[in-house]
């Protein structure tokens, strides 16, 4: 248990400086660290003296909120955490020098013109809180009583409608007495109409729009102050817990700690412009500027558009928004998140009326059938590839040719490409200009063509040829056997007091290779500290030692690069999590260890 509870806390500075300042406290996120990928059921109280009283007779857990009001996190049992929030009650003291532990808080400026402290914690628990939390309690008590208690949920509505609707929230109303649903419903109401007259003065609402507003936003229950309430309360977050999965709002705790602690920090820069868990999910993990243009242009080129490009399309779609690490959104609002305008833009483009809903249509199908079968996005969509007879004679520069809906990260992905690279010397841009040219490969004895004037007489290229060249087209394998490949050397260096010499190709990179596997050479190399800058270098042509990739390299700096410090990964981080015959994560690695070796070469 962290030596303190409190997670977030208000600070002010002196007169004239900047201020207020949110302190988001490190520790307490222990709780989340130790759950590990397991999805943890959370409350969040909001109250006083009664509800710590409340807590202690329950739960027998009391809270160390470090002297002052603050949100205090804890858990109630190993899947089950308790959110407490007394921040409303905080009177901004002053910051004091060394008043935490440099690199165990962050310290949020507020961007917020707020005058009262509680206009600035009720956004944070109704804004970002609320959306982490299965069930809310209110203690009505400790509001100073129901009236206080409806102008809170009156104000939240409000919000709620000038931000936009968000995940509904299930609130329990704990009284000293017992008050009916209907009764707290009606005032609710009445505060909701009360404010529509003013704000909407010629529009007219009927007892049914403003409910309908408020279950948008809320549904509210209540509930005596008594004892007995520790199982009943458990068994009601584990119903709203299954609402959540239902509606894809059950985070795994490491995906709940990212996301609190992003929802944070957009709160304090943006208190204005709501929270949104898809959108912050894929800060590492970008939407191409013109998403509609590459489905257009892809589109655009085949004669009698069917299902099965637009399925392709949708496959694509599904492979982008389900990258390895991502939490699994629900199809439907991902989809309107994210590819409903490109999309939209796309079916104008190419004049296809009805083409946006039927993509949307095949990525729920696709997406809920790989989530059934377990089956990775990527190994369902290279399938689609590699069965697709336009992917097969469709070529376009603009596109890459296997997710369609970006720029190609290279050209070299044609088989006469890599032949010509390797033997005739041609650079990217004479592979550009080809490109037009190529055709679907043909074979004809001991040659194979690509298009016209493309093409390469095999049998004088096993004989003559330094480089190892191994085609499998159909039933015919050609092969140079002749290559040497001990001339090539790795150099590297880490924590070692001098560069360490080894060949690049092993016997085991090389069966690797003859089993249709990439090309893969691991190195150990020593770090005694993440400042440590790594070094790997390689023979070239040239006589000289080139650097490969971003070497040299700080440990640091290769944690960021490949997402490692990003629990939703980033594009270009190498995924090895999925099984070694998966072969989308073959068809990756080959293509990077392609492009290196061919950056090498020109």
């Amino acid at each position: 248990m962290p030596s303190t509870d409190s997670l977030l806390q208000l600070r002010s500075n002196a007169p004239g400086l900047p201020g207020p300042y949110l302190q988001e406290n490190l520790a307490p996120y222990q709780l989340l660290d130790a759950m590990g990928k397991a999805r943890p059921r959370s409350i969040l109280a909001i109250g006083g003296r009664v509800k710590s009283q409340y807590l202690a007779r329950e739960f027998s857990t009391t809270l160390d909120h470090h002297e002052t009001p603050s949100v205090a996190l804890t858990s109630l049992d190993h899947k089950t955490i308790w959110l407490d929030c007394e921040l409303h009650f905080h009177q901004m003291p002053r910051i004091k020098a060394k008043s935490s532990i440099a690199g165990c808080s962050r310290l949020h400026f507020l961007n917020s013109a707020a005058a009262r402290v509680a206009k600035i914690a009720y956004p944070i628990y109704t804004d970002v809180l609320a959306l982490f939390s299965d069930i809310i309690l209110i203690f009505v008590p400790d509001f100073g009583g129901l009236p206080q208690v409806v102008d809170f949920l009156g104000n939240w509505i409000k919000s709620s409608m000038a931000k936009g609707p968000q995940a509904y929230s299930r609130i329990i109303l704990l009284h000293r007495e017992v008050v009916a649903d209907k009764e707290v419903n009606s005032l609710v109401l009445a505060k909701l109409a009360s404010y529509l007259r003013v704000s909407c003065p010629t529009e007219a609402y009927s007892s049914k729009d403003l409910t309908d507003m408020m279950n948008q936003c809320f549904r509210i229950h209540n509930l005596p102050l008594q004892s007995g309430h520790r199982q009943w309360l458990f068994s009601e977050v584990a119903v709203a817990f299954r609402d959540r999965r239902r509606r894809g709002l059950h985070f795994n705790a490491h995906h709940f700690k990212w996301l609190l602690q992003a929802g944070i920090s957009q709160y304090a820069e943006q208190p204005s412009v709501p929270f949104n868990p898809i959108s912050s999910s894929r800060l590492q993990y970008l939407l191409p500027e013109r998403l509609g243009d590459c489905l257009a242009t892809f589109l655009g080129g085949v004669k009698n558009i069917s299902g099965s490009e637009i399925g392709l399309v949708a496959s694509a779609l599904v492979m982008d928004a389900y990258p390895p690490g991502m939490h699994s959104f629900l199809p439907d609002t991902l989809f309107e998140r994210l590819y409903a305008g490109p999309a939209k833009e796309c079916e104008k483009l190419i004049k296809l009326p009805g083409l946006a809903l039927s993509i949307k249509r095949d990525f729920i199908t696709l997406a809920g059938e790989n989530r059934e079968t377990g089956v990775g996005p990527a190994q369902t969509h290279l399938g689609r590839v590699q069965g697709n007879p336009t992917m097969r004679c469709t070529y376009h520069e603009s596109i890459c040719a296997f997710c369609i809906i970006r720029a190609p990260m290279f050209t070299l992905d044609c088989i006469f490409f890599v032949l010509t690279a390797f033997l005739q010397g041609w650079s990217l841009s004479d592979c550009r200009y080809h490109l037009k040219s190529i055709t679907g490969i043909r074979t004809w004895r001991d040659t194979i063509r690509f298009g016209k004037g493309l093409s390469f007489d095999l049998g004088e290229i096993k004989h003559t040829n330094n480089i190892l060249v191994c085609l499998t087209l159909k039933k015919k394998v050609f092969k140079n056997t002749e290559s040497s490949i001990e001339s090539t050397n790795l150099y590297y260096q880490g924590s070692e007091p001098q560069l360490i010499k080894t060949a690049l190709c092993t016997e085991e990179s090389m069966q690797n290779c003859q089993n249709n596997q990439p090309f893969i050479r691991e190195l150990q190399i020593k770090a005694s500290s993440n400042t440590t800058q790594i070094r790997a270098l390689i023979d070239g042509s040239d006589g000289k030692k080139h650097s490969i990739s971003k070497c040299p390299y700080q440990i640091i700096q290769l944690i960021e690069d490949q997402g490692l410090d990003c629990v939703f990964g980033k594009r270009n981080q190498k995924q090895y999590g999925e099984t070694q015959g998966n072969i989308s994560t073959t068809v990756t690695l080959a293509q990077m260890e392609l492009r290196k070796l061919l950056d090498s070469l020109t």
